[in-house]
């Protein structure tokens, strides 16, 4: 699973928009313009996963966390995702495609 936020009328976003689209990978897409791709940016920033000083679009984040199964604890989940990030940031679409295609 992928975060990208993106902007309206990148090249480089949509490049990675399609990419994405071709390795049938999920992905999240957010427009860095609109108040939640702000937002989402914001908490990545806050949070540590993308740095102060990165600029530029497209931001691509990996979940690293797979979900396998159901689980009959719910709350366990919820409380380890809060202890530690399971969220690594990529970089740009140059990034994104380096590890796609290897």
């Amino acid at each position: 699973m992928y975060i990208v936020i993106g902007k309206t009328g990148c090249p480089y976003c949509e490049a990675a928009r399609q990419l994405l689209v071709l390795k049938s990978a999920k992905f999240n897409y957010f427009d860095i313009d609109s108040k939640i791709g702000k937002l989402k940016k914001a908490q990545f920033v806050k949070q540590g996963i993308i740095p102060k000083s990165h600029k530029t679009v497209p931001i691509v984040i990996k979940n690293m966390k797979r979900l396998r199964g159901k689980s009959k604890k719910k709350n366990q989940i919820k409380k380890s995702a809060k202890r530690k990030s399971n969220l690594k940031f990529v970089g740009g679409f140059e990034e994104l495609k380096k590890l796609l295609i290897l």
